[in-house]
Protein backbone atom coordinates (compact mmCIF):
# COMPACT_ATOMS: atom_id res chain seq x y z
CA UNK A 1 0.00 0.00 0.00
CA UNK A 2 1.11 3.57 -0.57
CA UNK A 3 2.27 5.90 2.18
CA UNK A 4 -1.07 7.72 2.19
CA UNK A 5 -3.01 4.44 2.36
CA UNK A 6 -0.79 3.18 5.16
CA UNK A 7 -1.33 6.35 7.20
CA UNK A 8 -5.09 6.15 6.62
CA UNK A 9 -5.22 2.48 7.64
CA UNK A 10 -3.09 3.10 10.72
CA UNK A 11 -5.14 6.04 11.96
CA UNK A 12 -8.48 4.37 11.22
CA UNK A 13 -7.44 1.47 13.45
CA UNK A 14 -6.92 3.72 16.47
CA UNK A 15 -9.56 3.66 19.18
CA UNK A 16 -11.21 6.91 20.24
CA UNK A 17 -8.87 7.52 23.18
CA UNK A 18 -5.76 7.01 21.03
CA UNK A 19 -7.17 9.18 18.26
CA UNK A 20 -7.78 11.94 20.80
CA UNK A 21 -4.23 11.54 22.10
CA UNK A 22 -2.89 11.81 18.52
CA UNK A 23 -4.96 14.94 17.88
CA UNK A 24 -3.66 16.57 21.07
CA UNK A 25 -0.10 15.55 20.21
CA UNK A 26 -0.34 16.99 16.69
CA UNK A 27 -1.89 20.21 17.92
CA UNK A 28 0.85 20.57 20.50
CA UNK A 29 3.41 20.39 17.71
CA UNK A 30 2.01 22.82 15.17
CA UNK A 31 -1.37 24.11 16.39
CA UNK A 32 -3.10 22.40 13.48
CA UNK A 33 -6.26 21.61 15.44
CA UNK A 34 -6.35 24.49 17.89
CA UNK A 35 -10.15 24.71 17.67
CA UNK A 36 -10.35 21.12 18.96
CA UNK A 37 -8.03 21.69 21.93
CA UNK A 38 -9.57 20.95 25.29
CA UNK A 39 -7.95 21.63 28.63
CA UNK A 40 -8.43 19.94 31.97
CA UNK A 41 -10.88 21.87 34.16
CA UNK A 42 -8.21 21.94 36.88
CA UNK A 43 -6.31 24.41 34.65
CA UNK A 44 -9.25 26.82 34.40
CA UNK A 45 -7.89 29.39 36.86
CA UNK A 46 -4.49 29.37 35.19
CA UNK A 47 -5.96 30.03 31.75
CA UNK A 48 -8.23 32.82 32.97
CA UNK A 49 -5.65 34.62 35.12
CA UNK A 50 -5.57 38.33 34.33
CA UNK A 51 -9.17 38.53 33.13
CA UNK A 52 -11.75 40.53 35.02
CA UNK A 53 -14.74 38.80 36.59
CA UNK A 54 -16.97 40.54 34.01
CA UNK A 55 -14.87 39.21 31.10
CA UNK A 56 -15.10 35.68 32.51
CA UNK A 57 -18.85 36.04 33.08
CA UNK A 58 -19.33 37.12 29.46
CA UNK A 59 -17.18 34.25 28.17
CA UNK A 60 -19.41 31.84 30.12
CA UNK A 61 -22.70 33.56 29.21
CA UNK A 62 -21.97 33.62 25.47
CA UNK A 63 -20.40 30.17 25.49
CA UNK A 64 -21.68 26.77 26.55
CA UNK A 65 -20.04 26.17 29.89
CA UNK A 66 -20.71 23.90 32.85
CA UNK A 67 -18.03 23.92 35.59
CA UNK A 68 -18.99 20.34 36.49
CA UNK A 69 -17.58 19.03 33.20
CA UNK A 70 -14.04 17.67 33.07
CA UNK A 71 -12.69 19.79 30.19
CA UNK A 72 -13.04 23.23 28.65
CA UNK A 73 -11.92 25.11 25.57
CA UNK A 74 -12.29 28.47 23.90
CA UNK A 75 -14.58 28.54 20.87
CA UNK A 76 -13.94 30.56 17.71
CA UNK A 77 -15.29 33.68 19.44
CA UNK A 78 -13.13 33.26 22.54
CA UNK A 79 -16.05 32.11 24.68
CA UNK A 80 -15.90 29.12 26.98
CA UNK A 81 -17.25 25.68 26.15
CA UNK A 82 -17.04 22.69 28.44
CA UNK A 83 -17.16 18.97 27.74
CA UNK A 84 -16.76 15.53 29.22
CA UNK A 85 -14.29 12.95 27.91
CA UNK A 86 -16.82 11.32 25.57
CA UNK A 87 -17.43 14.73 23.92
CA UNK A 88 -13.69 15.25 23.44
CA UNK A 89 -13.33 11.77 21.90
CA UNK A 90 -16.37 12.29 19.66
CA UNK A 91 -14.84 15.49 18.27
CA UNK A 92 -11.57 13.70 17.51
CA UNK A 93 -13.50 10.93 15.76
CA UNK A 94 -15.36 13.53 13.69
CA UNK A 95 -12.00 14.98 12.61
CA UNK A 96 -10.42 11.68 11.56
CA UNK A 97 -10.35 12.56 7.84
CA UNK A 98 -8.79 15.95 8.61
CA UNK A 99 -6.21 14.31 10.87
CA UNK A 100 -5.27 11.86 8.13
CA UNK A 101 -5.08 14.60 5.51
CA UNK A 102 -2.81 16.70 7.72
CA UNK A 103 -0.55 13.73 8.48
CA UNK A 104 -0.23 12.85 4.79
CA UNK A 105 0.26 16.35 3.41
CA UNK A 106 1.60 18.76 6.02
CA UNK A 107 2.66 17.27 9.32
CA UNK A 108 6.38 17.15 10.04
CA UNK A 109 6.42 16.46 13.77
CA UNK A 110 6.48 13.26 15.69
CA UNK A 111 3.49 11.23 16.80
CA UNK A 112 2.93 9.16 19.92
CA UNK A 113 3.89 5.96 18.03
CA UNK A 114 7.13 5.05 16.28
CA UNK A 115 5.32 3.05 13.57
CA UNK A 116 3.21 6.06 12.63
CA UNK A 117 6.29 8.28 12.68
CA UNK A 118 7.90 5.97 10.12
CA UNK A 119 4.86 6.34 7.86
CA UNK A 120 4.72 10.12 8.22
CA UNK A 121 8.43 10.58 7.47
CA UNK A 122 8.52 8.14 4.55
CA UNK A 123 8.84 9.32 0.96
CA UNK A 124 5.60 9.54 -1.00
CA UNK A 125 6.61 6.66 -3.26
CA UNK A 126 7.42 4.27 -0.39
CA UNK A 127 5.37 1.07 -0.32
CA UNK A 128 4.24 -0.62 2.92
CA UNK A 129 2.90 -4.06 3.79
CA UNK A 130 -0.14 -4.77 5.98
CA UNK A 131 2.07 -4.59 9.10
CA UNK A 132 3.08 -1.02 8.15
CA UNK A 133 6.61 -2.12 7.37
CA UNK A 134 8.43 -0.68 4.41
CA UNK A 135 8.58 -3.07 1.47
CA UNK A 136 12.00 -3.17 -0.13
CA UNK A 137 12.22 -3.44 -3.90
CA UNK A 138 13.73 -6.94 -3.51
CA UNK A 139 10.64 -8.03 -1.53
CA UNK A 140 8.19 -7.16 -4.26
Amino acid sequence: MTRAQAIRNYVEQLNGDDLTYLLQHMNGYDGCFEEASYYDMEEFNEFLTGRTPMEIAQMIFYGDFNPNNEYFRFNAYGNLESADWHDVVAEAEDLVDDIIYHLVNYYSGDTPWRDLDDLVYADDDTVFNEDFEEVEEDDE
